[in-house]
């Protein structure tokens, strides 16, 4: 594998997948539930984490999970009508009682503990 290719499209990916997680437009679906989008957006999730985290294991792994976790917290605000904080403390109340509901929060689930 040539791994000179491989880095040159770290920037051109991180483009890519932040982009594709706002089209996706999560924070305005507050009719959908956290199970919901669990359902529709973990195996895309679970591909890229397979795919592109054996090459950039640290730094994709806080990318991919900063762009899951500000939408889920901008959606979190919208239905509730809450501030960032409480939303905050209430994804992570879901989060600890329901650790394997999104593909990307096992990647840094040593904050979970």
């Amino acid at each position: 594998m040539d791994t000179g290719k491989t880095l040159t499209r770290w920037p051109v990916f991180v483009d890519h997948f932040t982009e594709t997680i706002k089209k996706w437009r999560i924070h305005r679906s507050t009719a959908e539930s956290l199970l919901d989008f669990a359902r529709h957006y973990n195996a895309i999730v679970r591909g890229w984490i397979e795919y592109y985290g054996k090459f950039w294991s640290r730094n994709f792994s806080y990318r991919l999970w900063s762009a899951m976790q500000s939408r889920l917290l901008k959606w979190m605000q919208s239905k509730y009508r809450l501030s960032n904080r409480k939303a905050q403390r209430k994804l992570a109340l879901v989060r600890k009682q329901y650790p394997k509901l999104f593909a990307h929060w096992y990647l840094l689930r040593a904050s979970n503990e």
